[in-house]
């Protein structure tokens, strides 16, 4: 019977990782919060612990929820870029939640159906033969950035293969609006957002662009985050659109887009489809107040 207790105990504690809030009480090392390679492992897991005055993720944050890039300067490139896409919400308690059931909610069933591929398979990135020390060398060797990428993606055999323009087209969320752009009202501001995700990427560049009832060009932002997923993609995509705004300071405001689920969710404030984007669609209740008037439309 102990010993049923313990494996049960370890496959819940291999499913649960930390969508990350203000990144209090959550160890920086040991937790599972850094989505890297496809799956949410701790860092330790892919680097010895650095001798950096690190213990929770907020240690790793300025004043403001920037993360304090200086201070991870010796961890490996691709580490550091996984760690500062990680989205900060500083006005969000941190979550812990099971990474196998949509709503994030445990379930004995999905443990049940995960918990043999978690002894067995491995993620699309093989962690079962990962190799720290050649990770470290590969990173350490003072070679161009892209050539140190080329032989880590090499020696994990994940080199992207030959993509027809038809595949390409199915990776990304968005298709090309159909209709032409309609200008708000007078006084209004729309914020038009799009999201380019590839399921062989574990990132999204998202692009958000504000314009006035006449048409004209206001300003717009880009980034570029972790994403597991094209919903979510586009979910952190109207997120970007919001905070956008408000550093603006526009009081009435259209936020369009072709996701229409995403959409439909942040217009009737309805649990968002996935886990993965619940932490956005919080930030976005909790900021509606900076708004006289916020709409979300869909467009196709």
């Amino acid at each position: 019977m102990f010993k049923s207790i313990m494996k049960a105990k370890a496959v819940v504690a291999r499913g649960m990782v930390w969508q990350v809030g203000d990144g209090s009480k959550i160890n920086f090392w040991n937790d599972p919060w850094v989505y890297f390679l496809g799956v949410y492992k701790p860092l330790r897991h892919w680097v010895e612990a650095q001798d950096i005055p690190i213990v929770t993720v907020q240690d790793a944050l300025l004043v403001g929820g920037y993360w304090n890039e200086p201070l991870l300067g010796s961890l490996p490139m691709p580490i550091r870029s996984a760690i500062t896409s990680t989205i900060i919400r500083a006005n969000i308690p941190n979550k812990l939640v099971w990474q196998f059931t949509k709503k994030g909610n445990f379930s004995a069933k999905s443990a049940y159906h995960v918990a043999p591929p978690l002894k067995t398979i491995s993620p699309q990135a093989s962690t079962s033969s990962f190799n720290p020390k050649l990770y470290l060398q590969i990173w350490q060797v003072k070679i161009p950035y892209k050539v140190q990428n080329l032989i880590w993606k090499a020696s994990h055999n994940i080199l992207p293969t030959y993509v027809t323009d038809e595949q390409m087209e199915n990776d990304s969320t968005s298709t090309p609006p159909e209709s032409s752009w309609i200008n708000p009202p007078l006084g209004w501001v729309k914020l038009n957002f799009d999201a380019s995700f590839h399921k062989d990427c574990y990132y999204t560049n998202i692009v958000v662009i504000g314009r006035d009832s006449r048409g004209e060009f206001l300003g717009g932002k880009v980034s570029r985050v972790k994403a597991t997923s094209p919903g979510e993609a586009e979910a952190l995509a109207v997120e970007l659109a919001v905070n956008y705004a408000v550093q603006q300071h526009w009081r009435e405001v259209i936020v369009e887009g072709d996701a229409k689920s995403v959409i439909l969710a942040y217009a009737y404030m309805i649990s968002a489809s996935s886990w993965t984007w619940n932490q956005a669609l919080c930030n976005i209740s909790m900021r509606s107040s900076s708004f006289n008037t916020m709409l979300f439309r869909f467009t196709p």
